[in-house]
């Protein structure tokens, strides 16, 4: 019945809620406009996350993930746009990447999100073999159980 259905899920969110909240999420946040970001930084604080940096473009995400990882704080999750001035979240993300590799150190999850779902460009964010490799696509607007369901999928 529908209200099994709809208990059920709000079972499974709450679930996810739960332990995505246990685990204290470090998170940088990319985007040019201030709402999203404040409103991310909402959703991370009703996981009990910490946004542990803030960007408005690729570039400037990159040195903040970068003077991170040199302090010895891991970043769990980047959350980043992907139209952006300067640099992009597409550049964001190569960077990330190439330094991993050339490190040799554990991939760092990274969400993309836009108001552009372009099948095109989405295929090529999450291309195992290409050069962002990114985990998830969300098309904005997105809602904190979305969020909480796509990053579950990951990191749980």
């Amino acid at each position: 019945t529908f209200f099994s259905l709809s208990f059920q899920r709000n079972h499974t969110s709450l679930q996810a809620t739960n332990l995505l909240s246990s685990k204290k999420l470090k998170v940088l946040i990319a985007d040019d406009v201030e709402f999203n970001i404040s409103l991310i930084s909402q959703y991370i604080s009703k996981l009990k996350g910490e946004i542990v940096g803030t960007a408005f473009n690729g570039e400037s995400a990159y040195s903040k993930w970068l003077s991170l990882h040199e302090s010895g704080i891991k970043v769990d999750l980047i959350i980043s746009d992907i139209d952006m001035p300067g640099s992009d979240g597409l550049h964001l993300c190569r960077k990330i990447r190439k330094y991993e590799k050339d490190h040799m150190l554990p991939k760092c999850p990274i969400m993309m999100i836009s108001g552009n779902d372009n099948e095109k460009l989405v295929t090529e964010l999450l291309r195992e073999d290409g050069e962002c490799r990114a985990d998830w696509f969300m098309k904005k607007p997105i809602t904190f159980e979305e969020l909480v369901q796509t990053v579950a999928t990951k990191l749980l």
